[in-house]
């Protein structure tokens, strides 16, 4: 019985964990977009946006 109720448990925190890394690296989508459009009002804020992108988005593939 026990066994019955954990197995839910396990799946439910792997899709939770799915969907976190999802949002990060759709997080990481829009800073690279919004990236590119602030690109000729301020370079600097649109490479800060980049690395950010680029940070949020290997962590959220490479996290287990």
């Amino acid at each position: 019985m026990e066994n019955d109720i954990q197995f839910p448990e396990a799946i439910h925190e792997n899709i939770l964990f799915e969907n976190l890394r999802t949002l990060f690296v759709v997080l990481g989508l829009v800073s690279v977009m919004s990236a590119g459009v602030v690109m000729h009002q301020s370079p600097m804020l649109s490479y800060l946006l980049l690395s950010y992108a680029f940070f949020i988005i290997i962590v959220a593939l490479f996290r287990r």
